[in-house]
């Protein structure tokens, strides 16, 4: 799983957000904000192709977390972007 080329994140007046370009633009009219650092950090991990068990055990050894509450936030975040097409090639 990664992030789509065609989406990139960008601080605009100190909020994080995703802004579509290319083909994305067309079908998404707006942006996305990221609400703070950690999903900043989420966006980070996928624009590699990885699994989402990999950024989750990533997660769980940064921020000393259990690896099932770093799997919960990997999947509300990829189940939060994905119906956006913020995943693909």
């Amino acid at each position: 799983m990664k992030i789509n080329e065609n989406f990139l994140l960008k601080n605009i007046a100190g909020k994080n957000v995703v802004v579509p370009v290319g083909a994305a633009a067309k079908n998404l009219n707006g942006m996305i904000t990221l609400k703070n650092e950690s999903a900043v950090y989420l966006w980070e991990c996928f624009k590699e192709d990885t699994a989402m068990e990999n950024v989750a055990e990533k997660i769980s050894k940064e921020f000393d977390i259990e690896y099932e509450i770093a799997m919960g936030y990997v999947k509300s975040f990829v189940d939060k972007l994905l119906p956006h097409g913020v995943f693909g090639d």
